[in-house]
């Protein structure tokens, strides 16, 4: 059998702030400060569960059908020459700001969740909000001292069993390889 592996578009800020506004529910549960019955905690969880199951914003395969503009630079460049507003055909032109504002939405799910429990639990609202504004902060590490791994450094790794070198040029340029095995998240 052979798997498409594709990385994962998603944002590392908002699954950490996901985590956090987790670990932080879990701790009022735990400590009996709040109910999971509660309505407020009940629509405190439908919004946050839309995060693991919604991480990407809308389907790339039909709004970004762009495989070249890939770093920031490039993807930029070619949002500013779509004009605004959403494109009503997608089969000749990819549509950037529907998805960026599709990222833009899925990062709000976890910082307006906090709100829904402000009248029941303020405490528990407080805290989540504190943490939330502090991952903010996070300064990314430096890749100072890093070297950049070839393609086929990627494809001798255990968890890709066997890659077709015929396609190594094509996964290069599109991100995009064919190997034999389980699906991988290259991240």
């Amino acid at each position: 059998m052979r798997v498409q592996c594709r990385p994962i578009t998603s944002s590392a800020l908002k699954n950490a702030q996901f985590r956090e506004a987790s670990r932080q529910r879990l701790r009022c549960l735990e400590s009996g400060k709040c109910s999971k019955h509660s309505a407020a905690m009940q629509a405190f969880d439908r919004l946050l569960m839309q995060v693991p199951e919604h991480t990407a914003g809308v389907a790339h395969v039909w709004f970004l059908m762009d495989n070249e503009n890939y770093t920031n630079v490039q993807f930029d460049r070619a949002r500013a020459q779509q004009p605004l507003g959403f494109i009503l055909d997608n089969r000749n032109q990819a549509d950037y700001n529907t998805t960026v504002n599709s990222w833009i939405e899925q990062r709000s799910f976890v910082t307006q969740a906090p709100a829904l429990l402000q009248d029941e639990y303020p405490d528990l609202a407080f805290n989540i909000t504190s943490s939330l504004d502090t991952l903010k902060k996070v300064v990314p590490p430096s890749p100072t001292g890093m070297t950049p791994s070839s393609c086929s450094a990627l494809c001798s790794h255990a968890a890709v069993p066997s890659c077709r070198s015929d396609q190594m040029a094509d996964w290069c340029r599109s991100s995009v390889t064919v190997c034999s095995g389980p699906a991988i998240q290259i991240l």
